[in-house]
Order: C-alpha cells, then structure tokens, then sequence
C-alpha cells in the first residue's frame, strides 16, 4: 500500500492514491460582424439625388443607426468584462490521503495442480503471466491518478507511502508489480517499492485467519456474517469483508467473490477547509489507464447519499462492525 499520510492496511496488498481536482473552463463571447464606415465618395446622376456612401452606412435599412467597429469593439470588452466577473468561483478539493486495497493477479490453481503443472512453470498457487501483467496495468492506473498528478513523487520516496502485503508469495508479487507499474520509468527503470509483510499470526490487518484464535473466528463471523464459508481464500475474505463492513454487498448485488486484481480505493479530500471521503470500487480484472471506478460513497450507511461524505459521518458510519487493534490482543491473547 501507498501513502502520503499515516494510513491503515489493506488486504492482498495496500497503497495510498490522489486525483487532481476539476477545473472551470471559461467561455468566450462572439458578437455579429459590423461593417466599419467607409471613406465618402459623391456621385452624382441627372435627375437623381446625391447619396453620399458615409449616409448609408450612417443608416441600417430598418432606419437604425449603425455601430461602428470602434464602438462595438468598447460594447463587447464590456460584456465579456461583465460576464467573466459574474462567473462563480467553483472550491477545488485537495487529496489529503488516500489507501487502496487491491486483490493479487491471477494465479495458478492449489488444487489439481500435479495434473497441470506443465501449464504453471512459476509453481502452485504462484502469479501467472496474465497475473503480473494485469497487476502492473493497475501500477500504471495508480501512476496516473497519483503520481502524475503531483499527489506522490515521481522518485518513488519511502516516506511518502506505506506498501503491506500478506506473507503469501502471490501477494507479495502482486505489490511489487503493482509498485513497478507506479514508479518503474525509461529514466528509472530500477526503482521498487518497500513492501512490508507481517507473520501471519499477528497479522491482524490483512491475515482473517489467526492460528490457534477460535475466539476471533467467532467474533467476524458474527461482524460479517455474509462471509461465513463464502470465500475461497483470504484474500477474497478480506475485500468481501470490507464490502460487507460497509453495507455495500446488497446494493452492489455482489454474491460472488472479488475478482483478481479488484481493488477498493479510499479518498479523503478537503474542500474549503471541510474533509470528506470518497469510496470507490473496480470490480474488473483489466485496468485501463482512464478505468472508470464505481463511486460508492453516496451508499454508505450514514453519507445520506452524499457524493461526498463528510469524514465525522464516515467515521460514523460502521460502528457496529469496528473492531479495534486492542480488542483482536485481548481476544487472542497476543503478547504486545
């Protein structure tokens, strides 16, 4: 995972993103053209009036005065002066903060593997081609949401973000892919990011399965009973957990398990000197570099629908389903 800020982990792997904030593009006014008065020329006809050219360009054929261009040039910088001060000043947000938790790439199979092992040569359970591949395209989304934006720097500094990974091969793989995507460039091709995996048994933020804790199986299990033997590894657990932790399951009509390389990004911005979350989910395998994400913050629980919801009420929003870093020691009995 990546940040600019302090930021909690996520599943599979972590990183903390930005987005730039919407620009106002100004109009600009045209007026109809305007024929300038002529220089005056006479001719004179037997039997007929003189009609100088300055007195027909002094009269329209409606019998209005005709504006010159100097007077029309005045008319118009005085309307679009008038028309530029009457626009309203749009607040630009800033990204405070961001942390995403993304799934690991596609991998081979655990099961049958001995019947498919020629098909598998990284080894059972392992990244795929098609699993680093994909992986990196979600680095460079990353890259253009945060990095090119300015959000982080383009050096790849440690101190900016916090990168952490289950010890599982695949998932740590899948962050370094997913860092490379970020920062890897023709001008520093070498550049990796540091990923931190913690054992597994006092893993408390991306490991669901803690050894020899029954009591803390119990306790999740009646937090997030949609997750119940519906997911085939932690990983899926974890995002499902997630998705579930924020009554997003239902709306989302989401009954299977997250997909490889699926990723949950959370955004918290300031406006004015207010704070407020974005939540935002990828569902699809496939990043593009412009992917759309699902905006779902108007759904949770406590943003009455708000597309941006203040943080108090985020905060607010999931106090049922919280369960805190003590209170996971004490269950489990973990020495600190």
């Amino acid at each position: 995972m990546l940040r600019s800020h302090p930021a909690k982990p996520e599943a599979s792997a972590l990183v903390a993103l930005s987005s730039t904030p919407s620009t106002v593009t100004q109009g600009i006014q045209t007026t109809r053209p305007l024929t300038s008065r002529p220089s005056t020329v006479t001719q004179k006809e037997p039997g007929t009036a003189t009609v100088t050219q300055e007195e027909e360009a002094s009269t329209s054929p409606s019998g209005l005065s005709t504006v010159t261009q100097e007077e029309a040039t005045t008319v118009t910088q005085e309307v679009t002066t008038v028309t530029q001060d009457a626009q309203p000043t749009v607040p630009q947000s800033k990204l405070i903060f961001a942390q995403t938790l993304f799934r690991h790439g596609a991998r081979a199979p655990n099961k049958k593997f001995a019947e498919l092992k020629e098909l598998f040569p990284r080894g059972k359970g392992q990244l795929t081609d098609r699993g680093y591949n994909h992986s990196f395209l979600l680095g460079r989304f990353l890259r253009k949401r945060y990095v090119e934006t300015g959000f982080l720097s383009g050096f790849m500094k440690s101190t900016e973000m916090k990168w952490l990974a289950r010890q599982v091969l695949r998932c740590e793989s899948t962050a370094s892919t997913v860092g490379s995507g970020m920062f890897q460039t023709p001008e520093y091709p070498y550049l990796q990011v540091p990923i931190v995996s913690n054992d597994a048994h006092f893993d408390i933020y991306l490991n669901a399965d803690f050894p020899g804790c029954k009591e803390y199986k119990r306790i999740m299990g009646t937090i997030c009973p949609l997750l119940s033997g519906n997911y085939k590894s932690m990983q899926d657990w974890i995002l499902g957990g997630v998705l579930d932790a924020f009554s997003l399951h239902k709306p989302l009509n989401f009954h299977e398990e997250p997909g490889f390389n699926s990723m949950i990004l959370i955004e918290l911005k300031e406006k004015s000197g207010n704070p407020f979350v974005k939540f935002w989910f990828k569902p699809e395998e496939i990043t593009k570099e412009d992917h759309k994400l699902l905006d779902l913050t108007p759904l949770i629980p406590g943003c009455n629908r708000n597309p941006e919801c203040p943080l108090e009420d985020f905060q607010n929003c999931c106090d049922s389903v919280r369960i805190t870093n003590a209170t996971i020691t004490k269950i489990c009995k973990f020495k600190p």
